[in-house]
């Protein structure tokens, strides 16, 4: 038996607005970039960061979900699989592209824009919750004695 697998769990920064189509089939398909920053040792010894630009597709109900709720900026953790293709473009040339077809979406943080909650839904408004009196009191443990026995 063989082994076959192509996974791909990328997490970074959406970089700009999703592009939302139709295929002349009515199907929704999304694409957008994910930059995800990684750490590479420099010449000199010093950790250096340097940024990789990925594409990305979803299809279908994934692409509209994107479309909805995401934006340039937003963290997004993105579960697909890696897809090549290859087309001819306008020019008689051969075109080559490698982008991660999404088969899962998540929210990788906080949304930026004010009234949004991390899994982008509507936040309600938050109450403020007054603590007993004899709560407030507690010391922290900042506030303790520091001859603790560990």
């Amino acid at each position: 038996m063989t082994l076959n697998l192509n996974k791909a769990i990328i997490a970074g920064n959406i970089t700009r607005d999703i592009e939302l189509r139709q295929t002349p089939s009515g199907i929704s398909v999304a694409s957008f970039t994910v930059a995800v920053a990684r750490s590479k040792k420099g010449k000199d010894g010093n950790y250096i960061q340097e940024t990789d630009f990925i594409d990305c597709q979803a299809w279908d109900k994934k692409a509209e979900f994107l479309g909805r709720n995401f934006r340039k900026g937003d963290p997004v953790c993105v579960l697909g699989s890696i897809r090549k293709r290859q087309w001819k473009a306008n020019d008689g040339t051969n075109r080559y592209a490698t982008e991660v077809v999404a088969e899962d979406i998540l929210f990788a943080g906080a949304k930026a824009q004010p009234g949004w909650n991390g899994d982008g839904l509507r936040a309600k408004p938050q109450q403020q919750i007054q603590l007993p009196q004899e709560l407030s009191t507690v010391p922290f443990p900042s506030d303790l004695d520091e001859s603790l026995p560990f």
